[in-house]
């Protein structure tokens, strides 16, 4: 009678296992990976909302200590001393009645971003178009 210790690996996983069950693991694995995968990229994307309406938010607060100091809504991000989140390009536009920013992501596409609004100012309707003066909307 042979010696169990004399087989190898293989010929131990063909009489131990059946081809099958292992073709099952190694479905299950990828099915795994896969769901893995998907919710990386759901929770990325979340992050690139998160961080546009952060900066929405800290321009709407740097926006109201400019107002306080100059009676005057600022135009440019450099007024403002404005630096934002890696990855989120802000613009603003000011008038003397109000200001609007918008937000997009260099990793999202050009439909998807946020933006905000105060006072009497065109509101932007892209990307998206807040119905709110104060709030953040964001496509998502």
């Amino acid at each position: 009678m042979p010696d169990s210790r004399d087989h190898g690996l293989i010929e131990f996983m063909m009489e131990g296992l059946a081809v099958v069950g292992l073709l099952v693991v190694l479905t299950l694995i990828g099915v795994q990976s896969t769901i893995a995968a998907t919710r990386v990229s759901a929770s990325r994307t979340e992050a690139r909302f998160v961080a546009m309406e952060w900066d929405l938010k800290n321009l709407a607060d740097r926006q109201i200590l400019h107002f306080a100091d100059e009676a005057a809504f600022a135009s440019s991000l450099e007024d403002l001393r404005f630096v934002g989140t890696d990855g989120v390009i802000v613009s603003i536009m000011a008038s003397p009645e109000g200001w609007s920013g918008t937000a997009s992501h260099a990793a999202l596409g050009e439909d998807e971003g946020c933006a905000i609004f105060f006072g009497t100012v065109p509101v932007p309707a892209s990307p998206v178009r807040p119905v709110s003066p104060g709030k953040v909307a964001c496509t998502e």
